[in-house]
C-alpha cells in the first residue's frame, strides 16, 4: 500500500498493486494483483483513516529527522526502513494476542477472514463483501464463508417462523 492510494478526503483505499515478496528486494518491487477483481477501491471507517493520517504524519516526521526519503512511498515500513512482510505482521499479531491473553493467535489472513465474516453476519450483501475482498467470483466468497452463511440461515429461519407465528389467521 502506498500513500497515494489512501484518499483522506473520500475515506477510501485503492488496491492497485502488490509487493513481490519472493524477490526479497527492498525497493521498487511492485507487481500486479491476482485478478481483475483484485483491483478495487474500498471505503474505510473514520477510525482507520484517522490512524492512517496519524501514521502518515509521524512517519513523515521520523523520516525527515533521519534524512530518509522513501522513493516507493510505502505506508508500512519498519523503523529501519525495511519492508513489513506477512511474517513480521503475524509475529506481531501473535505477541499482541499473547499480551491480550487470548488462547488462539490470529494471522493477517485470519484478520481478513474475520473482516469478511463479520460483514456477512451483519447482513451486508455477499456480493458487496466479495467485491470488497477482491474475490475473482462470488463462489470463492460463498465457499470461504459457508459457516457464516449457515449460521445466518439458522438465524433467519427462526425469524421467519416468528413472523409467521405472529400472522393473524383470517
Amino acid at each position: 500500500l502506498t500513500w497515494d492510494c489512501v484518499d483522506f478526503e473520500h475515506n477510501t483505499v485503492k488496491i492497485n498493486k502488490s509487493w513481490n515478496y519472493k524477490s526479497k528486494k527492498q525497493r521498487d518491487n511492485f507487481g500486479g494483483l491476482k485478478n481483475k477483481s483484485s483491483y478495487r477501491t474500498v471505503p474505510a471507517p473514520a477510525v482507520l483513516m484517522n490512524l492512517l493520517h496519524r501514521l502518515h504524519k509521524e512517519q513523515a516526521e521520523l523520516f525527515m529527522k533521519q534524512g530518509y526519503r522513501d522513493s516507493d512511498n510505502l505506508v508500512f515500513r519498519n523503523f529501519y526502513h525495511r519492508i513489513v512482510d506477512n511474517n513480521s505482521i503475524n509475529d506481531t499479531l501473535k505477541r499482541l494476542c499473547t499480551a491480550a491473553g487470548t488462547d488462539h493467535p490470529i494471522t493477517s489472513q485470519g484478520l481478513r477472514h474475520t473482516h469478511g465474516g463479520v460483514l456477512i453476519y451483519a447482513g451486508i450483501d455477499i456480493v458487496s463483501v466479495s467485491k470488497r475482498l477482491g474475490h475473482a467470483d462470488l463462489q470463492t466468497t460463498m465457499s470461504t464463508y459457508i459457516h457464516e452463511l449457515d449460521e445466518m440461515k439458522a438465524r433467519d429461519d427462526k425469524a421467519i417462523v416468528q413472523v409467521l407465528d405472529n400472522l393473524e389467521v383470517l
